[in-house]
């Protein structure tokens, strides 16, 4: 449950974080972006003609990441499903707006900028409020303890920070110019990847 929604609680764990002044001036200073994720659906195996099956979008306003998600799932055979993420700065100026008309928005930019995708047979619009933490709690300190008995602990990543102890970047060149691979970036290799150790996050795309 983000900090936030922490605060929202009613009853004697909203009394119990009142008692203590640190515990709830920490959950108030705890802060999220705000994304949309817009998902398109396919009932029938279509082709998505693209030579991507998931990456990051730099130079849009509206979009950040795109993923054709059964591919990136290695199921090629199944019917298509999409999903599209929003910038943090789409999502702030949009966070109250009313859903539908959000959707709308963001359907008529999917259409501008992905212009041969066929039209989906179902769409869903998520507004993400809380999506990654900007602010975490004071002193990232893990958890926190809001009752001793019975014991009531609070944690999550709106309690503490990322921190990335090594990372690894393979590149994959194209076998088609019969090049040695190589572990700097020249623009030429076919895809690049990511390792963040000991967290499980990974990124591969066409460079």
């Amino acid at each position: 449950m983000p900090a936030p929604q922490i605060l929202q609680l009613s009853g004697s764990v909203r009394e119990k974080i009142k008692e203590d002044p640190s515990v709830e001036n920490g959950l108030k200073s705890v802060k999220y972006s705000s994304r949309y994720a817009l998902c398109l659906f396919y009932n029938a195996k279509i082709e998505i003609d693209e030579p991507w099956d998931v990456k990051y979008i730099y130079d849009d306003e509206i979009f950040r990441y795109v993923a054709i998600d059964n591919k990136k799932r290695n199921k090629p055979d199944s019917p298509p499903a999409i999903v599209l993420h929003t910038t943090i700065t789409y999502g702030e100026e949009n966070v109250e707006r009313n859903i539908s008309d959000v959707q709308s928005d963001l359907l008529d930019h999917v259409k501008k900028i992905f212009p041969g995708w066929p039209e989906p047979d179902f769409v869903k619009c998520q507004k993400w409020r809380y999506s990654q933490v900007v602010t975490p709690y004071p002193g990232n300190p893990g958890f926190i303890v809001v009752q001793q008995d019975p014991l009531l602990i609070a944690c999550g990543d709106g309690f503490t920070k990322l921190q990335v102890l090594t990372i690894t970047q393979l590149i994959i060149t194209d076998p088609h110019t019969h090049r040695k691979s190589s572990w700097e970036q020249d623009g030429k290799a076919m895809y690049q990847g990511c390792w963040f150790w000991p967290y499980p996050v990974s990124r591969l795309h066409p460079t």
